[in-house]
C-alpha cells in the first residue's frame, strides 16, 4: 500500500522543523489541473509556519491566492514557483524586495508582509526523476543561507 503524498509532505516539514528559526514559513507549492492547464498552486497545501507573527500568516493567507503558470508563455505568470518547476534548478535570493514585480510576483505582499529571503526548489520523485512538489521558504530576515536551506530541505524530503 502507498502512503499517500500528503504525508511525507507533513512528515518532511515536521523533520525540517529542527533546523529553523522563528522567522520562516515553508510552503508546498503542488501541480494542479485548473481551467484546463496545469498551475502550481499552495492553498489547502501543507505549510510549516515558524513564527506566528501576523506577517508570515499574512504571507501565507495572501500565497494562497495565487496560481503560477508551470509553462513559459507570452502572458504566463512564472514567478519563483513556476520559474524553478519548468527549470528544475533552485532558485533564491536574501532580499526580494530588491526585485521587480514581474521579477517576483508577489512583491506587493513581500513588502506588505516584511518577506525578505525566499529560497524555492523542486523535489523530484525518486524513482521516475518527475517532480512531486516545489518546496518555498521564506524568511523575514535577509540572512538566509541559500546552500544550508537546501541542505535541510533535501534531507527532510530524504529521509521522509
Amino acid at each position: 500500500m502507498a502512503i499517500p503524498l500528503g504525508h511525507h509532505l507533513l512528515q518532511a516539514l515536521l523533520y525540517l522543523k529542527q533546523f529553523h528559526r522563528e522567522n520562516g514559513l515553508v510552503q508546498v507549492w503542488l501541480l494542479v489541473r485548473h481551467t484546463n492547464r496545469f498551475v502550481l498552486m499552495t492553498c489547502d497545501k501543507p505549510y510549516m509556519l515558524y513564527d506566528h507573527s501576523s506577517s508570515l500568516i499574512g504571507y501565507r493567507q495572501a500565497s494562497t491566492a495565487y496560481l503560477f503558470s508551470t509553462k513559459e508563455t507570452p502572458r504566463a505568470f512564472l514567478g519563483f514557483p513556476g520559474r524553478v518547476f519548468l527549470r528544475g534548478m533552485p532558485e533564491g535570493s536574501p532580499y526580494v524586495q530588491l526585485y521587480s514585480t514581474s521579477e517576483f510576483l508577489r512583491l506587493t505582499d513581500a513588502w506588505a508582509h516584511n518577506v525578505q529571503g525566499s529560497l524555492v526548489l523542486p523535489i523530484f520523485e525518486p524513482d521516475t526523476q518527475n517532480y512531486i512538489v516545489v518546496v518555498e521558504v521564506v524568511t523575514t530576515t535577509y540572512d538566509i543561507k541559500l546552500a544550508l536551506e537546501i541542505d535541510h530541505i533535501c534531507r527532510a524530503f530524504q529521509v521522509c
